[in-house]
């Protein structure tokens, strides 16, 4: 079942299916990323930022892809960086979410310690929870890294997976408390990217970039994780299966799927470094 507003690819499916297999796609032209200033910078769907990420992707297994640059992309001490989206709410109950925190090794806490984290809890309990060892992956300071999170419904429990460059990461632990994981129905104090919201208030920016984000209603396999990386460079996503969410941020916040949930960009701007 898909959720609100969404739909398959334009494309017949089975040929599609046939196509990601293959490494069929070609590399295309890819001329501007969005950056921003880790000051004020951020974006948000232009419809409601507080149900649209949910309505998209939170009753079925899903993809999340986005590519993403940051000047100091593993932080020592106890900070963090947000590759695309966190927060914490207390009001009614505590929410926290995170997708693409990373943590460094010195962390004080040591369960955080190289990790990455993908997380949406919510007052009623955890619909997903994955946090992955990051320490066999090459981060480096200003250089573009690819980076996906796959999502699988089994039965009651969802099974979360963390690609960097096309690499599955090893798991420290992965986990729901609430049964089939579907937050479709969930809301949240506020969502931005990338930004992190305490409450309902926008109270942090992170200094990155990004590039050629795109959801999928789907928990994509290993080979196709593969092949969205293509070892450094995008390819074009459009006929991609299951395809819900696509924004190439070529000078614009539009959603190239068929869903039309565009962003609206405040105060970031359009670059000329891309992944190559």
């Amino acid at each position: 079942m898909l959720g609100l507003g969404q739909s398959l690819s334009k494309t017949d499916a089975s040929a599609n299916a046939a196509a990601e297999g293959s490494g069929a796609r070609v590399s295309f032209s890819n001329t501007k990323s969005l950056s921003f200033d880790g000051v004020n910078d951020f974006m948000q769907f232009s419809s409601d930022p507080t149900t649209t990420f949910q309505s998209l992707l939170g009753a079925a297994s899903f993809t999340i892809s986005y590519w993403v640059k940051a000047p100091d992309i593993v932080k020592t001490g106890s900070s963090n960086t947000v590759t695309f989206a966190n927060g914490v709410g207390t009001s009614g109950g505590v929410t926290l979410f995170g997708l693409g925190v990373i943590y460094g090794p010195g962390h004080s806490s040591a369960s955080l310690r190289d990790v990455i984290e993908f997380k949406f809890q919510g007052p009623s309990g955890t619909f997903f929870s994955t946090q992955a060892d990051h320490s066999s992956a090459t981060l480096s300071d200003d250089t573009w890294i690819h980076i996906a999170y796959t999502s699988t419904i089994d039965g009651t429990s969802r099974d979360g997976k963390v690609y960097i460059n096309g690499s599955v990461l090893t798991n420290n632990s992965d986990s729901n408390s609430i049964s089939g994981g579907d937050f479709s129905s969930a809301s949240l104090p506020a969502f931005a990217i990338p930004a992190t919201f305490f409450n309902g208030a926008l109270s942090a920016f992170a200094e990155v970039s990004l590039d050629e984000i795109s959801f999928y209603t789907a928990a994509k396999s290993a080979s196709d994780i593969a092949d969205i990386y293509n070892s450094g460079v995008p390819k074009d996503e459009s006929d991609r299966t299951r395809l819900v969410g696509y924004w190439r941020l070529e000078d614009n916040g539009t959603d190239s799927s068929s869903n039309s949930n565009d962003f609206a960009v405040t105060g970031a701007t359009f670059s000329t470094s891309v992944p190559t």
